[in-house]
This record gives C-alpha cells, sequence and structure tokens, in this order.
C-alpha cells in the first residue's frame, strides 16, 4: 500500500515581495529585548552560524564526509544564499544542537518543528513543510495497535526533547514514555523488543526503517491527524532581523522552484520505494465502469484505465471494490491509496485531489413510462426522489434543496428496481449504468430523460497528502490519450451504448417501397443535418462559454484565497507591530513630559511620536485590509457620506478636476460603518484625483440594481444575493494597465514614485469592502480611465440611518479622513496632544489614584513596564504580571486590594478570554479595562457584553489611558 507524506501546506505561505517591505520597516525600529543573553549583533559580512542533527533523515543528517546535509540543510543554504548570505553547520545530536540554538551560541536550526512550548523560547518562520505523525509497532506483534488510545499503558519509545514526546505528554494517553538520544536508537530498540511502540514523524520512520533495515517493523494505521509538526527555520528570541532575512528567502526558494526541486531530490526516492503497491479502491456495483464479475473479480472500464496507466507507470496495484459509501470511508481512513472514479465538485475538491477526467457522464431522470414526464430538477419539488448514498446526485439534490423528498439507497440499481415495482416518483441515476441494468432486468416500464441533468468530470481521486501520485497517474492517463489506447478501452466498453444513426440504403429501400419520392427524402435528409450542425455549434458555443466562466470562477477563488491569506498575515503583523510602537510612543511621550518644551531634545521626542502616530496609521489600515475587528454597525446613508466626501475633496484636489454627481439610487441604505465606509469612497476619490494630474472629471453615480448568484460567485462568494446598492466611481485619467490590475488591491503594492504613497489605501478599501459583505469590481481603459463599482446590500428603508445606536463600542482607530498621510497634519495632531491640560488630567486622575491598585496583565514586559510608568506618574499603586495564569493567582492573593485589572486580551500560557472568565467567577463585580493591538473583535465585544468595563487599543497614548481609568474608577 503506498505510504506517502502529508503534502506540505505551501500555498497558506509564500509572501508577496511587497508585503515583505514591512518587515523592513520593523527592522529599522527600535525593538526591546532582556538585558542578558542579547543575540550577537548582525554582521552582513560574516556566514550565519547554524547547527544540524546528525540522525533525522532525509530532512537532516551527516554526509560520508562528516558535513551536514539534507533537505531542510539544503533550503537553509538556497534561502541564505538568494539574500547574498553564507551559512556554516555544526554538528550534534538534537537536544545539543537546540541547546546551542537557546544558548545563543548558533543563530539558526534549519528544522525546528513549531510548538507552543517553543515559542517561549525562540522565534520562527513561517512553516514550510507540515507533515503527520504516525506509530511503529513490530510486525506480527501489536496488532491492537493503531491509533493513539491503543498506547494506554504501553511502553512508547520517543526521541528526547522532540516534538512527539512533547506531544505525547500533552496528550495525555496513558503511554510509558521511555525517551532515547535519537529516532534510530528508538526503532533499535523496538525491533529488539524492547518497547511496545514508536510514535516519530512518518517520513523519518520510512526512512529509517529502509536505511538501517529494521525489516521487522510497520506502520501501525492511518496517520495521527493530531500530530501535525509544522516544521520552519528557529531564530534565538528576539534576533528579528535574521528572521526577517529568512522568511524573505524562503519566499524566493518557493516562488523560484527551488523548493519544489529539493523536495523531490529528498523525498522523491522514499516516496518511490513505497510505491512498490498501490491500492486502488472503487464501486463494486456501477457497471459497466467498474463492478466484481461472476467470479468476484474487478472489472470494468475504469478497471482496465487504471490497469493500464499503472503499466505504464510500472507501478504494481491491487484493486478493491466495495459498496460506494465504504470505499469512500476505505480512503478517509488511508485504507487505500486512490479510487479509480469519482465525480468533481468544488466541495469534493476540498477534501479530494483529482486528476483531470477520463470520462464525461450524463445524469438523468428516469420515471416510469405511465408517469408525466420530468425534464429538470424543478420538476422533482413534490415528488418522491430514489438516490444512492453518497453519490454526486446525491449532493446536487441536496445543494437545491430536495433533501426532505430523497429515499437513500445503497446503489442505482436498488433506486431503479424500487421505481419499477411502483414506488416512489423518479430517480437520479447516471444514464449508461440505468440502461445497463434497465436491460439486464427488462425493467421495460421505465423510461429516461432525453436531457441530462449534470453532466459530470470522472477522475481519479486522492487524498491531499497524495497529490504526488495524483500528479503521476494523470501523466499516465495523458499518455494512455496520445497513444490511442483509452479510445480502444471505451470502445470496448460503450460500443452497446452508443446511439445508432439509422441506415440510410434500408431507408431509401423502404422509401422506395413505400413510394415516397427520393427527393423528399434527399430533402428532409438535408434539412435535418443543417439543423443538427446549428444545435451542434449552439452546444459548442454554451461549453465554450461555460468552460470560460468556470476559469474565471476559478480565478477569482484562487485571488480571494491569496487575499484571505495575505490578511491574516498582514493582520499578524500589524497586531505584533502595535505591541511595538506601543513601547515606543509611551516612553517617547513619558520623556517628552520630562523635558523642556523648547529643548532640542524635547524636539527629538515629538519627531518620535509623530513618526510612530504615522506608523499606527499604517497598521489600522493593515488591520482594515484584514478585516481584524468590528467598528460600529449603523444603517448608513450612502448619498450622505457621498456628499460629505465630495465635500472634503473638492477642497484638497486639483482645482481642474471637475466633480460630477449623479445619484440615482431610489434606497441609498446600506448597513455599516459610517467612518469606514466615508474612509474608503474617499481613498477611491484621492487615487482617481491621482491618476489625472491635467485635470479631468471625476463622477459618483448611484443606482439600485438586483444581483444573482452567478455575479457573486464570480466577485465575492460569501455576499448574498438580492438587492444592492450600486456606487460608480469614474475618473478620466491615465488608466491602469492590464498587467497592473489584477494587483491593485494587494498590500503595498503602488506605481506612484516613492514617499508619495504606502500602497494600503486600496487595499484597506478591499478589506473594508469583504468586512460588509460588499462587493468590487474594476474596469479601466489606459488612457481613458478607470471605473471602481461597489456593491453594497441594501437595508430596509424604513430604518432610521441618522439615529441608529452603535451596538459596538467605537474603535480606538483613529480616522485619517482629514489628515491622510500627511506629515504636517499628524505633527500638529501630536502638538495638539502634547498641549492639551495634562494638569486637570492627573488632578482628575488623582482624584481617583489615592490608594487605588491596579493589577497589569500582559506579556510583553516592555509595553507592561511602559504602561505601569504612565499610571504610577498619575498616582496609582502598580502590580505587574506577565500571564493570565500570573494575573489569577495575584488576584487570588490580593484581589481584595486591586481595584482595576487592565488585561491584555493576546498572551501564552491563558489567553485574554479565559483569564476574565476566571475573575469573574472569583469577583463577579471585577472591574477589567481590556487592551489589545488588535481592534475590538467578537471576543472583546463577548466580554464587554459580560461585564468588562472598556476597552482600549494599542498604541494608546497616556492622557487616553489615564482618561479611561479614571472613568471607570470613578464609576
Amino acid at each position: 500500500m503506498l505510504l506517502s507524506d502529508s503534502k506540505s501546506n505551501l500555498h497558506l505561505f509564500p509572501l508577496k515581495a511587497a508585503l515583505f517591505s514591512f518587515f523592513v520597516i520593523c527592522s529599522f525600529l527600535p525593538f526591546s529585548s532582556p538585558a542578558s543573553g542579547q543575540a550577537k549583533p548582525f554582521n552582513s559580512s560574516r556566514p550565519i552560524l547554524s547547527a544540524c542533527e546528525i540522525d533525522y533523515p532525509p530532512f537532516c543528517t551527516v554526509n560520508r564526509n562528516s558535513e551536514a546535509d539534507g533537505f531542510s540543510v539544503e533550503l537553509l543554504r538556497a534561502s541564505l544564499k538568494a539574500m547574498g548570505k553564507k551559512v556554516t553547520f555544526r554538528t550534534g545530536s538534537w537536544s545539543h544542537v537546540k541547546s546551542l540554538l537557546i544558548d545563543k551560541s548558533i543563530e539558526v536550526l534549519p528544522l525546528v518543528g513549531r510548538t507552543p512550548e517553543r515559542e517561549e523560547i525562540l522565534d520562527f518562520t513561517f512553516p514550510y513543510l507540515t507533515m503527520h505523525g504516525t506509530i511503529v509497532v513490530r510486525k506480527g506483534a501489536e496488532a491492537n495497535i493503531r491509533t493513539l488510545k491503543d498506547l494506554n499503558k504501553k511502553t512508547v519509545a520517543v526521541m528526547s526533547g522532540d516534538n512527539a514526546e512533547e506531544f505525547l505528554r500533552r496528550e495525555n494517553t496513558g503511554a510509558i514514555i521511555n525517551t532515547t538520544e535519537t529516532f534510530e536508537k528508538a526503532l533499535s530498540e523496538l525491533s529488539d523488543g524492547k518497547h511496545d511502540a514508536v510514535v516519530i514523524q512518518k517520513l523519518l520512520a520510512l526512512q529509517l526503517i529502509r536505511s538501517h533495515g529494521f525489516k521487522n517493523l510497520r506502520i501501525a494505521g492511518p496517520p495521527l491527524k493530531k500530530f501535525v509538526q509544522s516544521f520552519c527555520f528557529a531564530v534565538s528570541k528576539g534576533n528579528y532581523q535574521l528572521q526577517s532575512i529568512l522568511n524573505e528567502g524562503l519566499s524566493i526558494v518557493i516562488a523560484d522552484g527551488t523548493f519544489n526541486h529539493l523536495r523531490a531530490k529528498w523525498f522523491g526516492p522514499i516516496e518511490a520505494a513505497q510505491r512498490s503497491r498501490i491500492v486502488i479502491g472503487g464501486d463494486s456495483d456501477y457497471p459497466p465502469y467498474e463492478f466484481l464479475d461472476k467470479n468476484g473479480q474487478p472489472t470494468g472500464y475504469n478497471v482496465d484505465i487504471i490497469r493500464a496507466v499503472a503499466k505504464s507507470l510500472g507501478f504494481e496495484i491491487e484493486i478493491r471494490l466495495s459498496p460506494w459509501p465504504q470505499t469512500l470511508h476505505r480512503l478517509s481512513n488511508d485504507e487505500i491509496d486512490m479510487i479509480q472514479g469519482m465525480f468533481y465538485s468544488m466541495e469534493r475538491e476540498k477534501i479530494f485531489d483529482f486528476s483531470p477526467p477520463h470520462s464525461l457522464i450524463n445524469h438523468v431522470i428516469v420515471t416510469r413510462k405511465s408517469s408525466p414526464d420530468l425534464q429538470n430538477l424543478e420538476d422533482l419539488r413534490s415528488k418522491s426522489i430514489f438516490v444512492m448514498d453518497q453519490d454526486i446526485m446525491h449532493d446536487l439534490a441536496k445543494e437545491r434543496g430536495l433533501e426532505n423528498q430523497l429515499f437513500i439507497v445503497g446503489n442505482q440499481e436498488i433506486a431503479l428496481k424500487m421505481l419499477s415495482e411502483g414506488k416512489g416518483d423518479c430517480a437520479l441515476v447516471a444514464r449508461i449504468p440505468a440502461l445497463y441494468w434497465m436491460k439486464k432486468n427488462s425493467w421495460n416500464n421505465l423510461k429516461i430523460t432525453d436531457q441530462p441533468v449534470l453532466n459530470s468530470e470522472y477522475c481519479f481521486a486522492a487524498l491531499h497528502m497524495n497529490r504526488t501520485m495524483i500528479n503521476q497517474f494523470s501523466e499516465g492517463l495523458a499518455a494512455l490519450r496520445q497513444s490511442g489506447e483509452l479510445r480502444r478501452i471505451e470502445s470496448k466498453w460503450f460500443a452497446p451504448y452508443e446511439d445508432k444513426t439509422p441506415d440510410f440504403i434500408v431507408l431509401l429501400k423502404y422509401s422506395l417501397f413505400m413510394l415516397i419520392p427520393a427527393l423528399l427524402l434527399l430533402a428532409g435528409s438535408y434539412l435535418w443535418n443543417r439543423a443538427l450542425q446549428r444545435r451542434i455549434n449552439e452546444k459548442t458555443l454554451d461549453l465554450q462559454n461555460e468552460v470560460n466562466h468556470r476559469i474565471i470562477v476559478e480565478e477569482r477563488l484562487r485571488q480571494s484565497e491569496k487575499m484571505q491569506a495575505i490578511g491574516q498575515l498582514a493582520g499578524g503583523i500589524a497586531h505584533d507591530f502595535n505591541n511595538q510602537l506601543s513601547c515606543i510612543m509611551g516612553f517617547a511621550e513619558l520623556m517628552h513630559e520630562e523635558l523642556d518644551a523648547n529643548s532640542e531634545l524635547a524636539g527629538f521626542a515629538q519627531s518620535i511620536l509623530t513618526s510612530s502616530r504615522k506608523a499606527a496609521d499604517l497598521t489600522a489600515k493593515l488591520l482594515a485590509f484584514a478585516r481584524k475587528g468590528k467598528f460600529r454597525s449603523h444603517s448608513v446613508n450612502l448619498h450622505h457620506s457621498i456628499k460629505d466626501v465630495m465635500e472634503l475633496v473638492s477642497r484638497s484636489i486639483d482645482k481642474r478636476i471637475n466633480i460630477v454627481c449623479d445619484l440615482k439610487a431610489e434606497n441609498p441604505l446600506t448597513t455599516g460603518d459610517p467612518e469606514q465606509l466615508k474612509n474608503g469612497l474617499l481613498n477611491l476619490a484621492l487615487n482617481s484625483s491621482d491618476a489625472m494630474p491635467d485635470g479631468g472629471k471625476l463622477t459618483f453615480c448611484t443606482r439600485n440594481i438586483v444581483i444573482d448568484n452567478d455575479f457573486l460567485l464570480e466577485n465575492s462568494p460569501d455576499a448574498p444575493p438580492g438587492n444592492y446598492v450600486l456606487v460608480e466611481v469614474t475618473d478620466t485619467g491615465t488608466g491602469i494597465s492590464p498587467e497592473v490590475l489584477p494587483r491593485i488591491f494587494d498590500p503595498f503594492f503602488t506605481t506612484k514614485e516613492q514617499g508619495k504613497g504606502t500602497g494600503l489605501g486600496l487595499a484597506a478599501l478591499y478589506g473594508t469592502i469583504k468586512a460588509h459583505a460588499a462587493a468590487i469590481t474594476v474596469s479601466s481603459d489606459v488612457g481613458k480611465g478607470t471605473t471602481f463599482r461597489l456593491y453594497f446590500p441594501e437595508c430596509e428603508i424604513n430604518q432610521n440611518s441618522e439615529t441608529a445606536q452603535s451596538q459596538v463600542i467605537e474603535s480606538n482607530t483613529r480616522s485619517n479622513t482629514e489628515a491622510g498621510d500627511d506629515d504636517e497634519a499628524i505633527t500638529a495632531d501630536v502638538t495638539a496632544d502634547a498641549a492639551e491640560n495634562v494638569t486637570d488630567l492627573n488632578k482628575a486622575a488623582s482624584e481617583n489614584s489615592d490608594e487605588k491598585f491596579i493589577l497589569l496583565v500582559d506579556d510583553e514586559i516592555k509595553v507592561c513596564e511602559m504602561t505601569a510608568r504612565m499610571l504610577k506618574r498619575a498616582g496609582f499603586n502598580i502590580r505587574m504580571c506577565h500571564n493570565g495564569q500570573e494575573g489569577l493567582e495575584e488576584f487570588r492573593k490580593s484581589g481584595k486590594n486591586i481595584d482595576l485589572v487592565i488585561l491584555d486580551m493576546v498572551m501564552p500560557v491563558l489567553n485574554g478570554r479565559d483569564t476574565y472568565m476566571e475573575l469573574q467567577k472569583i469577583n463577579p463585580q471585577v472591574r477589567v479595562l481590556l487592551a489589545s493591538g488588535y481592534s475590538i473583535n467578537d471576543e472583546v465585544q463577548e466580554l464587554l457584553d459580560h461585564g468588562a468595563r472598556d476597552f482600549i487599543q494599542k498604541p494608546f497614548r497616556k492622557n487616553d489611558l489615564i482618561r479611561k481609568v479614571s472613568n471607570i474608577l470613578g464609576k
């Protein structure tokens, strides 16, 4: 049976080159780190120091020359080479090289599984490979060991300090865990009978069993789905600059094909060695495609194809046919490697990988001849329907809302038999199997619809982890088709079911016998041929349109997945960056208060604040793009928003640009955040004005439209069909080239000159549109102009858009509606903040601070120290804890003396939500101020609904913090 490692989840992680510029920004900011044990200063001219395990093939090993080698070692070399760096390796056991990195004697390890325990002591790149673990036992022994539950009270060997040891201890399996220095030793001792099992990464197990000749060992059961190892490069804690370099280098080698080359080099021989016997599954009762003959042997069209492909590839296969639901179950449990015939659907593609189709199969409605004709699924609304369990027609019927009318049977023969006996109204089956069963069983009282209700692609299919095998069988299928062998197999099995055209000579004889004029016959034949040709042309055009439509839909879905992946990464970066900005802004503000306002140092401090505020605005746009957080949810009049934007734009853009307003929507109301929508429209208007350096016309137009599923499937699959408000923003500017158009919503992508744009305006607009369940399309003509079309769901016109109350506390993210990215505006804002009456604020705070104790709970030590200094200056007494568990212990001990808890939402050990729930159990009246680098999201809103007093977003100003604390303590 084919044993293959899980495929790497690479499609979630390749980074856009533009996004990497965000890391570059971060690298120039002074990240804080502990004073002791700091990483060595980064020197671009010296080699990077690394280390390699001596026995973890094919990832890390030592070659005959005692040099570091393996997939992960070569990948690290290639990644650093792409960045113009070199690397040198030391070698040793896992425990030794791990200690070298923790002690900062080296700078990076090429292969470390990312776990919660290790994240506390190391920093990681994004994962380049994700693989599952497995259980290894002796052949002929421990036959009852297949899953983690079977390890209870068994002796299990693992390598000391490996992910496997951490996993087993975390899962509490009840196993007796024995550790060894290497997995080679663990397998050797298992082979000698000293243990019952070894838990190990699957590909490593296969390599060690093969290379060391452990012939009495075998893989037990399916892969351990809970034991997933995400392999990364790991650097010492706080070495952000090297981490950033490795991330970019890894992205480059993934994009240029080096990664795939190395993967084939190191993993290909192992996979090929296991492919001596591949188990193929199929349906045991689906003639003439696949079924068991009278001797119980597999036969049929699919069987002949799979055998021919396997022969051309040099693979030995075993074919196991069983009832269709059982076959699917076997594939999911890794009992078979591949299915030789499965119908493709987009839902199934989420679970399985498919080859190109080897057949196209029509599915039809079968009824009794005495029943009225049923031509499509809409005719079945009030009918009772027989359908095969888990067949593609079963899926389609449920999708069309016919689930309550279905009678599920084991196979299509049973469905037709029940129908022939007068039960039910119809059956949904494949056309050729239906003809087979009707002829074999003489069910002459049944009839088949003329037109198919579904034309399905019939393919090879396997789980995602066996994609390599699907690719190989796809190549074999293509060779089979090119050689003509596929056509021969089709003729063998389907010739009896082909439509036979009338014999012209026989027709002519009968026509002469019946004295029908030959000319009438010829004329009729000519007209019939013309009609047939016209119909073929129409069907060909329909098929071409369908193919083009599918290509467009698939491209849009890939784009949506890409933007979602980038958004997830951007949101995480923005959150971590906000934590760092909190330190920069906070300490700069404290320093500014201590300095003479007219001194040079005070000017430096104010410059830091100004730059920090500008960076905070960038992270706010990243969070908007990533859709991290909720804002206010109102009924918004889009006409009012457009007029507000026009008023702002008219004061700031070139006077040669004529702004035109054509608002025709009878119902301009939608539901959303008015500030977000206004900012999005403003970003769009400013972007359009930049495209008209010599003047032109900027037009805002609205109207009400109805959108169907087809449009949304192409442009916004998550949005529902229905009534929408269309907002069109059109300019007569330079236009956007076809090469640039697909990238305009990517964060940090801009065509403007350096310093004139961040590339986040349209990205933030895209995030706003998706957050409002809306859609956006763009059309452009180079030299003529561009039109953006925004589709917002309508809300009821009787809602009061002016007085609707917010259901979510307004985010601390500051709008840059009027200031934009202008340095002078931000400087003025910072100066205004500094000029606020600090004395009055401190006086108000001091009235509430006498003998008031505040507990700070935040895992970012410097953020915690900075916040404590701000509060101490306002007269509060402070206690600090650096994770949720410490905070709970302190609150249990001193809760009576604690007046307020300031609680970070994202922490290790125990997160903010769980910590708050435990605090409420201790004291239901506890006063808590929530804090996070994200804006308000569902989790924060839940805690606010449960009694949390307020929320503050990082980075925050001292005045904002003191005001919120004073308001809470004064309540």
